[in-house]
């Protein structure tokens, strides 16, 4: 029998010789594995628009639907998904945490706009207000004029005020929104969102990431393994990896591997990469005497 069917037949010498090759990997520095030129490379091969666009329609967009589905299904609520300490540590960062003023968003909306925008809200909102008050041409005039008669009027309109302030924010809410689906309001609201896009693309990276790096987000990133953790070992996790691990099956489980990377144009580069860094895990397993004795028994 030669080597290659003691391999192909023996399951034991299969799983030894895996063995060996994954420890020897293992033992490997990390700086001698990673090559950073090589992994950039591949990068600027791998990184291309078409795949990314085909991994966005076929799993990242399906992923998010899922992920929405199952939580609706389950009702979970936002605090199901934070450990107890990690819920309290939250809480207290929100707290006593001072947010940053987002200076350099200020110019992002055009007041003009806003203006033009709410105006005729606000105008109608005081013209329903002034319709309610009794006499207000000569409510005017006694207000001039002045006495019990005005102070009595003026009581009474205040009365008026205190009346509509109840049903102002129903009936603000109701104009805002005729306002916003009106073909003026959608006109003017699509120029607000162009006019903030661009203020936005002019702003310097470093002031956003100033105003980032004043938020607690070191203290949240130490939390967040206690809340993977928390989510992965819940039945909601457990439930969100089984179906996107299906998912992805079902898209790409007939694939190989090299189909994969040789849509994305880096099956060449790849292949290389990988061939550089086994030569490296083979000359480690050379003078690795485990090795030895396991080749010696695939040799019979």
């Amino acid at each position: 029998m030669t080597a290659i069917d003691r391999l192909r037949h023996d399951e034991n010498l299969r799983r030894e010789g895996v063995a060996i090759v994954v420890d020897a990997m293992l033992a490997r520095r990390v700086r001698d594995v990673v090559d950073v030129t090589g992994l950039l490379a591949l990068l600027e091969v791998a990184v291309v628009r078409s795949p990314l666009s085909r991994g966005v329609d076929e799993h990242v967009l399906p992923a998010f639907d899922r992920f929405r589905d199952e939580t609706m299904r389950r009702a979970t609520r936002v605090g199901e998904l934070l450990p107890d300490d990690a819920r309290i540590e939250l809480e207290r960062l929100l707290l006593t945490t001072r947010f940053p003023r987002f200076e350099w968003a200020r110019d992002a909306i055009d007041p003009k706009l806003l203006e033009r925008l709410f105006s005729p809200v606000l105008q109608e909102l005081l013209m329903q207000f002034v319709g309610k008050l009794p006499g207000v041409g000569a409510l005017g005039a006694l207000a001039r004029v002045g006495g019990k008669a005005a102070g009595g009027a003026l009581s009474g309109a205040k009365s008026i005020a205190a009346e509509f302030s109840k049903s102002a924010f129903a009936t603000l809410r109701d104009a805002v929104a005729a306002r916003l689906a009106s073909d003026e309001g959608r006109t003017l609201v699509e120029e607000l969102r162009r006019h903030a896009f661009r203020h936005l693309t002019e702003v310097s990276l470093a002031r956003i990431l100033a105003d980032f790096d004043a938020l607690p987000w070191r203290e949240v990133a130490k939390l967040a393994p206690a809340i993977a953790e928390h989510d992965l070992r819940s039945a909601l996790g457990h439930a969100i990896v089984r179906a996107e691990l299906a998912a992805f099956l079902e898209v790409e489980g007939e694939r190989t591997i090299a189909e994969l990377l040789d849509e994305a144009g880096a099956l060449p580069d790849v292949r290389a990469y990988l061939r550089v860094q086994g030569e490296g895990v083979l000359a480690a397993l050379v003078d690795e005497p485990a090795f030895a004795v396991w080749l010696s028994k695939l040799a019979g």
